[in-house]
This record gives C-alpha cells, sequence and structure tokens, in this order.
C-alpha cells in the first residue's frame, strides 16, 4: 500500500465477506499439510509449490517474505508493495486511475467510480505473460482495495500453462494468521510458515491474558479510518482494540466497557489446525477459514461518533503516513462546522498513526499493532520499545505514531479559515 495509491482507492472501505468455499475441479492439486522445503526444492515440487511467484496484494508480500528466502521468488509486485524493501525492485504490475487530492475528493472519486461498475486500477497483462509466473497471490475481501480477482483469474486463464491463483480473505485477526499458514502450505514452507504462525499466536494470547488480569475498566477508543467523511474501525481493527483492553462501542463484542472478551476467544482457544486444502490451476482458491465477530469498516456521521463521546481518537486513515495525515486534519479542520469541533467532552488523548503500514494491512504486522493499542492503553512503560530497534531495525521503518498537543488542536483560531493550499 503506497500513501497515496491505498489512500485513493480505500476511502470508502467497501468491504464485503467472500465466499467460504475453496474452488476446485479436476485440475486441482492437493496441499500437503505439513512440508519443509528450500526455496529451490519449492521450486521443483508441482504438487505444491512456485517457483516464479506475483503478488498484487501488499499483506501477501509480507507474508511470503516472512519465509526464509522466499523472497527470491516474487518475480513481480503490485505498485502497493512496498515492504520489505527488499522487494522494491520487483516489476510493478498495477497501476491506480484515481488521483489522491483530498479525503473528502478521494471519496467522491471512488464513489462515483463504483456506482459506474468501473474499475480502480490498471494490471499490466503483457508484462505478467512475459514474467511467466506460476502463483499469484491476491485478495477479493475488498471491492477498492485491490486489483478485482474476476480480472486477475480471466488473465490467468488465458496463459498457457496457467498459474494457481491464491486468494487471501481474512475477516478477523485470526484469518490473517491463518493466511500466512496457507501461503507457507502453497509455497512449500508449510513448517516455517507454522512456526511463524504459533510464534504470532504466542504473542496474541499473551497479550488478551494481560488484558484480562489487568483491566477493570476500558477506555472508550475511537478508531478512525478516514476523516472525512468519518470511517470507523471494522474487521479485525476493533478486535485488536478490545483484545488491547480497550471499548470499540460502535464496532464491538463487548456489553460494555467493563466487560471481557468471551471465553471462546483466544486465551481459551488452542492453535487452531488448518485443514489440507484444494487450489486449483488457473482457478481461485478462496480462504476465510474463520467469521469474524465485528463488522466491517463502515461510514458514520458525526452525530454518531459525538454521542459516543471517546475518551481516545486513534487515527490512521487508510494508505496515509503521519504527516499527509496531519495535512488532512488541517483541511478538515478549516471548518467551523466540522465534526472535530462537535466533539464534547473533546477526547482526552489523540494519537495518530501510519495507516499504511499499520492496522489497514492484513499482514504479521497486526500483531506489532496490537502490542502497540495495549502499550498505549496501559503500559505506557512499554511505549519506548515502539521507538527502539526492536521495531526499526527489521526493515527501517518502524512504528511510528504521534500524540496531538489537544491544548493547540482543539483551539478553532489555529485552523478556522487557515487551512493550507489543496494540491
Amino acid at each position: 500500500m503506497g500513501k497515496v495509491s491505498k489512500a485513493t482507492i480505500t476511502t470508502s472501505c467497501r468491504l464485503r465477506a467472500a465466499d467460504a468455499a475453496a474452488a476446485s475441479d479436476k485440475r486441482a492439486i492437493k496441499l500437503p499439510s505439513s512440508s519443509t522445503m528450500s526455496p529451490s526444492a519449492a521450486a521443483g515440487n508441482a504438487t505444491a509449490t512456485a517457483s516464479r511467484i506475483i503478488s498484487v496484494l501488499p499483506s501477501a508480500t509480507e507474508i511470503l517474505c516472512l519465509l526464509p528466502g522466499f523472497d527470491k521468488l516474487l518475480v513481480g509486485r503490485s505498485h502497493e508493495c512496498d515492504y520489505p524493501r527488499t522487494i522494491r525492485d520487483r516489476p510493478i504490475l498495477t497501476g491506480q486511475k484515481t488521483t489522491f487530492t483530498t479525503s473528502a475528493d478521494v471519496d467522491r472519486q471512488v464513489s462515483e467510480a463504483l456506482s459506474q461498475g468501473s474499475s480502480l486500477y490498471t494490471l499490466d497483462i503483457p508484462q505478467i505473460q512475459q514474467l511467466k509466473p506460476d502463483m499469484i497471490l491476491t485478495q477479493d475481501i475488498c471491492d477498492v482495495c485491490a486489483i478485482d480477482l474476476q480480472t486477475v483469474q480471466r488473465v490467468a486463464k488465458g496463459m498457457k500453462p496457467s498459474p494457481t491463483v491464491l486468494t487471501l480473505n481474512p475477516a478477523s485477526l485470526r484469518d490473517v494468521l491463518v493466511n500466512i499458514v496457507e501461503v507457507g502450505d502453497a509455497v512449500g514452507a508449510s513448517k516455517e510458515a507454522r512456526a511463524i504462525f504459533e510464534d504470532l499466536v504466542r504473542r496474541v494470547k499473551a497479550a488478551e491474558q494481560w488484558s484480562l488480569a489487568n483491566v477493570k475498566q476500558r477506555p472508550n477508543v475511537a478508531f478512525i479510518e478516514w476523516v472525512d467523511p468519518i470511517f470507523y474501525g471494522g474487521h479485525w481493527t476493533p478486535e485488536l482494540i478490545e483484545l488491547a483492553g480497550g471499548y470499540h462501542p460502535l464496532n464491538t463484542i463487548l456489553k460494555s466497557s467493563t466487560d471481557s472478551l468471551p471465553a471462546s476467544h483466544w486465551v481459551k482457544q488452542p492453535v487452531p489446525t488448518v485443514p489440507v486444502r484444494t487450489i486449483t490451476r488457473g482457478d481461485c482458491a478462496a480462504t476465510s477459514t474463520y467469521a469474524t465477530d465485528y463488522t466491517k469498516s463502515y461510514r458514520i456521521q458525526p452525530t454518531t461518533l459525538v454521542a459516543t463521546h471517546p475518551e481516545i481518537l486513534l487515527i490512521a486513515p487508510c494508505g496515509l503516513d503521519i504527516d499527509t495525515t496531519k495535512r488532512e486534519l488541517r483541511l478538515l479542520l478549516d471548518r467551523a462546522d466540522a465534526w472535530w469541533w462537535q466533539l464534547n467532552p473533546r477526547p482526552k488523548r489523540v494519537i495518530l498513526m501510519n495507516g499504511n503500514h499499520h492496522f489497514n494491512r492484513p499482514g504479521p504486522r497486526l500483531v506489532d499493532a496490537l502490542e502497540f493499542v495495549q502499550a498505549l492503553l496501559h503500559r505506557p512503560d512499554l511505549l519506548p520499545r515502539f521507538a527502539s530497534k526492536e521495531y526499526t531495525d527489521k526493515d527501517g521503518v518502524g512504528f511510528p505514531y504521534e500524540e496531538l498537543d489537544l491544548g493547540y488542536w482543539f483551539d478553532k483560531a489555529n485552523f478556522v479559515g487557515k487551512a493550507p493550499k489543496q494540491p
């Protein structure tokens, strides 16, 4: 997800649940439940591996690159696949048709394109054909987040031989982590993928266990995925907040801010067994192993947000870095009737975060985001970790955030009528 490209097409966040069934036909290939192969060995295994992989989904790219050595098999990527840095030299195969101007204008562009049935992306079909992939990683959960699945399938079916199309459709944090195992199985790195999966599950359970043991009163948190208009956090985002010990009232499975997550959630659940699945060459293998108890992200009216009296605003617009988010806030605050000025009482804290790399991208770094939110809400002694080498030496991205000075940001004299020039 590039800063501009992701923001350009994600403002409406029109997510939809994907069908759980995996496609299959007489060409289906059975994937083994576990095996260990090096990339070179994987390349020669016709039953479960690939030697030339294209990813048009940033989170899938991150998952593939978590598997030791498998980043070398990536031969093409989307314009949004920017992590880790080592893959930025691979050919870019997608592009965007919209242009990022302002949050409100992007929402208009996306709405108009979708109402006309227009695609929001371009796909470089000749280059894909030249690259001759034997596997393409994509998604079918979000109508505006990436190139549509039907286009990818059509291209794959037109190639000889047809590459496998593996589509990842996570609706929850557990789905996201299971996707790691599914990608690992597909490329012949089952053992490595399961080890990564189990470590991430351990960290999630540790965070929830801490919340269960220590949090009696959950702070009221509003996660804002877009500022103009307001889109409220959905899918895995409210789950992260409530696992961390927060309360996300407009998208929650809790009865109140003093409630605990049900016993069926993470702490008392065993590590799930990921079943052997069927992947079809030239077609789609759709994955949605677990249902989510939370809803998708959705647009809300300012009065709805104001009525919840949020104590903490977490703002991470999809695809925007912190500097761009601050610029968008200034444009919003230029209006005397903006929802920001209606918050009464004003929040106790407002934190801006990187909506491009964290929270909105359904990959393994969601667990970092969970630990960050828990530190932010309840464990301030752990916050220095997120500015430490532990979080910055992986790829130089780190875990940036900025807490706003409320005295300044809630003073109308600093903003109304003083918006920066629009691009």
